[in-house]
């Protein structure tokens, strides 16, 4: 079953013009071969289709593996290619316009997959930090843009009458909020610290409905412990208004249950309580 592996998924960044010499002649420039020239990385112009997103997964997957010195940072010879497979907008895209969703599940798997590759490094070698937390911010984006296609058009009805379904939803939920959180509290200095903030503020909104309320507890007692570490206010202000401004938050804020039957939140809403 597809949710099964969006669980999995989830649980599981001058030079000068030289004179020119007065008697001799300057041997040639060396050019320094490309260290990644054998690896065919989709072109940069175009939309991405699913495929693409599986195979940049696979290339960064083969580099770690035989070549890990190489493996690709933001700021590195193909940063760029890192910054278009996690591009917020990208995603948005693509999992709104496939035709297919099963497709979908592709670009979905490639994130988280290439997301965990990243934080196994960033906990080895303290570093690959800021690639952990954008890959983090786009696997969020995928999973609950996919989740809200899902339920969409399978209809709530259908999950909330399938156990199976109703257990996979709820890991999957438990999972986002992890995944949220975790990235938050990534080792980072500035400035990755404000960059890491910025991408997950972008998807703050996203993950804001699915959390409950001992989460949002302990969202609020991480972004306090980052404001005191220096982390930009302006940014933790962000992260908190989205947050605040979804349907739970309101909720609860009004002393309400989450999951009140006369303020259904819809498909977003599922969590264990009512599963």
């Amino acid at each position: 079953m597809r949710t099964a592996v969006l669980v999995a998924v989830l649980l599981a960044s001058a030079c000068h013009e030289p004179s020119a010499p007065a008697t001799t002649t300057s041997p040639p420039a060396q050019v320094e071969a490309d260290p990644y020239a054998a690896y065919d990385f989709p072109s940069l112009t175009g939309d991405w289709g699913p495929s693409d997103y599986a195979k940049v997964r696979d290339l960064f997957v083969a580099i770690e593996r035989t070549q890990p010195e190489l493996l690709v940072t933001l700021t590195g010879p193909r940063g760029d290619v890192l910054a278009r497979f996690a591009s917020l907008d990208a995603i948005t895209r693509i999992i709104a316009e496939q035709p297919d969703i099963e497709a979908t599940f592709a670009v979905t798997e490639a994130l988280g997959q290439t997301a965990k590759l990243y934080a196994a490094r960033a906990d080895d070698q303290r570093h690959y930090g800021s690639e952990y937390v954008l890959l983090s911010a786009a696997t969020l984006r995928a999973a609950t843009q996919q989740f809200a296609r899902m339920t969409e058009e399978l209809g709530e009805a259908a999950f909330r009458a399938d156990p199976i379904r109703r257990e996979g939803l709820a890991q999957m939920r438990h999972g986002l909020v992890l995944t949220y959180l975790n990235a938050l509290q990534s080792p980072l200095e500035q400035p990755e610290l404000d960059a890491a903030l910025a991408q997950l503020g972008a998807v703050a909104t996203d993950i804001g409905p699915f959390l409950l309320p001992s989460e949002r507890e302990r969202l609020d007692a991480v972004l306090d412990a980052l404001e005191a570490a220096g982390a930009k206010a302006a940014a933790i202000a962000s992260i908190r208004a989205s947050v605040a401004a979804s349907p739970m938050h309101t909720l609860a804020a009004r002393g309400e249950t989450p999951h009140d039957s006369e303020h259904a939140l819809g498909a977003r809403s599922l969590c264990p309580e009512t599963l």
